[in-house]
């Protein structure tokens, strides 16, 4: 089976057909184009601070980071044969023995496609590789004045707590169900032989 497969398609509310996958190492590009495109308020909701430029740095860590430590889902549309990244979605599992069983995850949205369900796939997609994986939590930081991400996160069952670092900022914290093994699989994990380990 081909790695370049994505792992489901759909279509936006204007119509536009979208597909979802995994990064790959060839995406460093792409990516750095799209997150470019981002207005300041789309990054500010992203980085929690305002930022002017995001660094070559962050993007290389997007598609380098190991397959074992990481989950990084890339939603795309079609433009003359390319491959263009409207949205994104990540979580990165804690790397000390006391977090080895937590992930935390940030969402990104293209300003033009938020408002049409991308987010709520990506972060159900998410959860289901958290689960899979066999973590227990799953956590998030948002800004206090994007409601749209916390309602997203309530909907899917995320408790909203106070930052102790930041009144400015919301803890999204979600349990995960125990699982009775490490190997048990998803719809993700399922595929997720086809596209091989980093």
């Amino acid at each position: 089976m081909s790695h370049h497969r994505p792992l489901t398609h759909w279509h936006a509310a204007n119509g536009t057909p979208l597909h979802m996958r995994h990064v790959r190492p060839d995406d460093t590009e792409r990516l750095r184009l799209a997150l470019g495109r981002l207005s300041p308020e789309a990054r500010r909701q992203r980085f929690l601070a305002p930022i002017n430029t995001i660094s070559d740095a962050f993007v290389r860590d997007l598609t380098e980071t190991p397959r074992e430590r990481q989950c990084t889902l890339l939603v795309l549309r079609q433009e003359n044969g390319e491959e263009i990244p409207v949205a994104g979605g990540r979580f990165v599992i804690g790397d000390t023995p006391e977090t080895a069983d937590t992930c935390e995850f940030a969402l990104t949205i293209g300003d033009a496609w938020q408002g049409q369900g991308i987010g709520r796939r990506l972060l159900r997609a998410l959860i289901d590789e958290a689960e899979a994986r066999g973590l227990r939590r799953m956590l998030g930081h948002v800004l206090l004045d994007n409601r749209a991400m916390l309602a997203l996160a309530r909907q899917q069952h995320f408790s909203i707590e106070a930052s102790p670092d930041d009144a400015q900022t919301r803890l999204a914290i979600l349990d995960l169900p125990r699982r009775k093994t490490r190997r048990r699989r998803g719809v993700l994990g399922r595929l997720a032989g086809m596209f091989g380990k980093r």
